[in-house]
């Protein structure tokens, strides 16, 4: 009988194809990004438009933009970017990873305990839970921020890019712009 908490991932893929797919994506997404810089006007560069788009998908917090001239859809679109990215950090980490072992150990089961794998038994299984996992604590996160006292849009893109880990912000100053002990 096999060891409940070990995953078994039943698809075959070699390593070359899965990482080729992995970077044709992440090349793609920066693409689509940059175009959406320069269709702005906002960004008027190719290799800036390149900089805040790999910013973005990379949940690095560098800019060269002042967040405070773009309008409000493209703070919304930077910040998009870089909840994608923290996504995609996490189904790289516990979907993709652990192809390459065929069976890995990320499990919380103890003898007993009623947990559940952090891993399902299938990528697409694990996927859901973690995309569901990485919703949920963004949109409490936003909430937090909405709770104590910011518009919702600043909360909504806030959190986006707090849940990434990212720290684009709408602001110059970020958290410091709203001046309150409270946020």
């Amino acid at each position: 009988m096999s060891d409940p908490s070990r995953v078994r991932f039943p698809w075959h893929r070699s390593a070359v194809r899965v990482l080729t797919t992995v970077v044709a994506t992440a090349a793609s997404l920066v693409v689509i990004s940059t175009v959406v810089y320069l269709a702005s006007g906002e960004v008027n560069r190719v290799d800036d438009a390149i900089f805040e788009s790999m910013a973005g998908f990379t949940t690095t917090s560098l800019t060269v933009v002042d967040p405070e001239a773009l309008p409000n859809w493209l703070l919304a679109w930077r910040a998009l970017t870089q909840w994608l990215g923290g996504l995609g950090g996490l189904i790289f980490a516990l979907v993709v990873v652990p192809t390459f072992g065929g069976q890995r150990r990320l499990s919380e089961v103890a003898g007993g305990r009623g947990r559940r794998a952090v891993l399902a038994r299938t990528w697409s299984h694990t996927t859901q839970r973690v995309v569901l996992t990485y919703a949920s604590f963004t949109v409490l996160v936003a909430a937090a921020y909405a709770a104590a006292g910011m518009g919702a849009f600043d909360s909504a893109t806030f959190g986006l890019t707090t849940a990434s880990t990212g720290g684009f912000a709408n602001y110059r100053d970020s958290f410091a712009h709203f001046d309150s002990a409270a946020i």
